[in-house]
């Protein structure tokens, strides 16, 4: 019978190994949702700037179109 009660032994350190490690991964999982929840956020309000920039650089006068209408051409030679 002593082989049954080792076999009974192991069983019972392997159930707590994986008990064990599934604490960790469950801690692990909440950080890392911690950590995605923060770089979405960061996400949307970059994109939200990255929009707002977008409509103001496209209400900016183009620099080009009045210089190239004000200047005279260059002489040629």
């Amino acid at each position: 019978m002593p082989e049954a009660t080792d076999s009974v032994r192991s069983i019972l350190v392997a159930i707590a190994d994986l008990q064990m490690r599934l604490t960790y991964q469950d801690d692990d999982i909440k950080q890392l949702n911690l950590v995605v929840t923060r770089q979405q956020g960061e996400l949307s309000r970059l994109q939200q700037e990255m929009t707002q920039l977008r409509t103001r650089i496209a209400a900016l006068p183009d620099p080009h179109a009045e210089t190239a209408r004000a200047e005279p051409p260059p002489p040629h030679y």
